[in-house]
């Protein structure tokens, strides 16, 4: 198994006068002892908007956007004519395709919102864009796919990569161990709050853990904590 621990105060940032970025992992930026086995992920970063602020109109080509929605209320319109409203725990796919344009802004007045997004290299280019939603899964206690490179009916959305990420609520104490797909060769756990354990290594809120060269990954809670497995 290899391991390395990025700490929160760690990640590379991007703080301006409306948004703040938190990168948890970026292609370009985030040199690794080792060369990660993930190739078409370019970045996983956490978003801060502030109240009633937004980020300008703005064009995607060839790139599949996943927006976890951690808290506030975030609308995006788009060239289409689509407006979207995503709320905490809405979980939203955007395949940009051939092109996508648009911008986002908070509802909010008065209160930050927070999310998290992962951007994909797909595998087939200038496809036909694409926007699905769905929620994330109340259960707690319990390890849930949302995104799948499989296409069927459980209720996840499909990723036209070999990548996967998965939900967890855990209260305190409670563990479980996760069985890689034969296919993947690595994983990426960022807790958002809490403590984990993770083979061993402990993580804190927003700290992210890299392990390739690993089949299982065991999963311990030590507080309660909400976290994502990012598989590929």
């Amino acid at each position: 198994m290899e391991t390395f621990l990025l700490k929160a105060e760690d990640r590379i940032t991007d703080i301006r006068e409306t948004v703040s970025i938190y990168n948890h992992y970026d292609k370009e930026q985030l040199k690794l002892p080792k060369e990660l086995p993930f190739k078409n992920l370019l970045n996983i970063r956490d978003f801060d908007l502030k109240p009633n602020m937004g980020i300008l109109p703005h064009k995607h080509i060839n790139r599949e956007l996943i927006t976890i929605m951690v808290s506030g209320n975030l609308v995006q319109k788009t060239n289409r004519g689509e407006t979207v409203h995503l709320q905490p725990g809405d979980v939203q796919f955007m395949s940009a395709g051939s092109g996508i344009s648009h911008f986002e802004y908070n509802l909010s007045g008065n209160s930050w919102l927070n999310c998290m997004q992962v951007c994909l290299e797909p595998r087939k280019s200038f496809t036909k864009p694409l926007n699905k939603t769905i929620k994330l899964p109340p259960n707690r206690n319990a390890f849930h796919t949302i995104i799948s490179p499989k296409k069927n009916d459980n209720g996840y959305l499909p990723v036209d990569d070999d990548f996967y990420i998965h939900f967890g609520m855990f209260e305190s104490g409670h563990n479980f161990v996760h069985n890689q797909d034969q296919h993947s060769k690595g994983c990426i756990v960022i807790s958002l709050f809490g403590n984990l354990i993770v083979n061993g290594l402990s993580l804190g809120g927003k700290d992210t853990l890299f392990i390739w060269n690993e089949e299982t990954i065991e999963i311990e809670a030590e507080k309660a904590t909400d976290f994502f497995l990012f598989e590929a």
